[in-house]
This record gives structure tokens, C-alpha cells and sequence, in this order.
């Protein structure tokens, strides 16, 4: 995990600001190490870090063998995590997140939204992007006002949430159709709240983390001027 990390250009001090972690390749390494902590089989299927086979009766760690991006909410405090395969050409999603939980509601969250907020209030600008990997990129390209939804799926609570720290919301999703249909979606949410809206065309069809790692910070402020 480690190695892929540092293989897509993103040090130490970032993997520890942002919380990048690891889920072993065991079936039981979570459901161990809940135990070890007193919690119960029930409450660790309720978080969503563990599964229960129900054929078998056992459960089985959700985020086995998996990079784990950790999802804070407003408070800063880790509700879940999205989890990213090792695996290239893997028979199985790229991307795993913890399902709708008490204290995760996917709507209601945007990626690394503790550390954007104070620098969406000073600039008056939030850059809304499509992924974790690209949120760390714009952030280590100076932009630390960058989010991200939980996959594309924006909504008008999201919106809502920006709109308390901020009038003016840049759009920096990718440039295939998945991203360009997130985008109009987006904005039909969060132009009747009467705000700012501006969309970040990157060059080359490229996402904000490939022309981090190819092209460094300037192309990243280019493309946002």
C-alpha cells in the first residue's frame, strides 16, 4: 500500500494529514481487532467495517486488502472510508465504501471537508472535485479549498453544506461523460441557493491528480485561474 502510494507521487506528510490507511489482506484483521476493543459482533456490522455471512454465520472484514481513504465529517471525526483496490486489472470493484450507517450518511459528507473549511472562508471559493486522489492534489497544489462527494453523486444538502463557509463553487470533475453529466447535475442543485458557479476545464482531458503528477502546480493553477 505503502509502495503505491509513494509510486503515485504522494509523501509521508500527506498520507498522515489525510488519513490513508490499510486494511490487511486477512478475512478477520478487523473483526479481531473490534473484538480486542470490546466491541460486539452487531455494533461492528452496524459501522460497516465488518460483513456477516448469514449462510456461515461469520463475518468477514469489508475493506480486506484495500488502500482506506478515511471519511470524516464535519467535526473531523472518522465516520467510514472508501477503499481502493491494490489489484491492477482486478475482478472486483475498484473502489468499496462503507454503506449508509447511524453515523454515515453519504449525502451529508464531503471528502476532507475539516481541512478545506477555513481556506474555502478566506477565499470565498469552494473547488469541488470528483475523488480523493484528486482532492490531494489540488490541496498539494496550494488549493487547499478542494472536496469531493462520495463518488459523483452530489446533492443539495452537500451544496448546502458549502454554501455556510462559502458563495462561489468552482466544479473540477473529469472530462468523460460520467463526469460531464456530474457536472450539469450539479449545478442544477446549486444554482437556485444563488451561488457562483464556475467550471475548471483541466487540458488534455486529463483529472486534477494526473496533471498534478505530470505537469506540478502550475498547470493545477492554470487551469483553476
Amino acid at each position: 500500500a505503502l509502495d503505491y502510494l509513494h509510486e503515485r507521487g504522494i509523501p509521508d506528510d500527506i498520507i498522515r494529514k489525510f488519513r490513508i490507511g490499510y486494511s490487511p489482506d486477512e478475512w478477520d484483521a478487523a473483526v479481531k481487532f473490534g473484538r480486542s476493543k470490546n466491541y460486539t459482533d452487531d455494533e461492528m456490522v452496524v459501522s460497516g467495517t465488518v460483513r456477516r455471512n448469514d449462510e456461515r454465520r461469520t463475518l468477514y472484514d469489508h475493506f480486506k486488502g484495500r488502500l482506506t481513504f478515511s471519511i470524516w465529517n464535519e467535526n473531523g471525526k472518522v465516520v467510514g472510508f472508501s477503499a481502493r483496490t491494490l489489484e491492477k486489472d482486478a475482478p472486483v470493484a475498484k473502489y468499496v465504501n462503507t454503506p449508509e450507517t447511524p453515523v454515515f450518511k453519504k449525502g451529508n459528507l464531503l471528502y476532507a471537508l475539516p481541512i478545506a473549511r477555513p481556506e474555502m472562508r478566506n477565499l470565498n471559493m469552494a473547488i469541488l472535485c470528483e475523488g480523493q486522489l484528486d482532492v490531494i492534489a489540488m490541496h498539494r497544489a496550494g488549493f487547499t479549498c478542494a472536496v469531493a462527494p462520495q463518488g459523483t453523486g452530489f446533492t443539495v444538502e452537500q451544496a448546502r453544506i458549502l454554501k455556510r463557509s462559502t458563495q462561489k463553487i468552482l466544479l473540477g470533475f473529469d472530462s468523460d461523460s460520467a463526469g460531464q453529466k456530474a457536472i450539469l447535475r450539479a449545478i442544477e442543485l446549486i444554482l437556485p441557493l444563488d451561488m457562483e458557479i464556475g467550471v475548471i476545464r483541466f487540458p488534455g482531458g486529463k483529472d486534477p491528480d494526473e496533471l498534478f503528477k505530470n505537469e506540478g502546480r502550475e498547470a493545477i493553477a492554470d487551469a483553476v485561474q
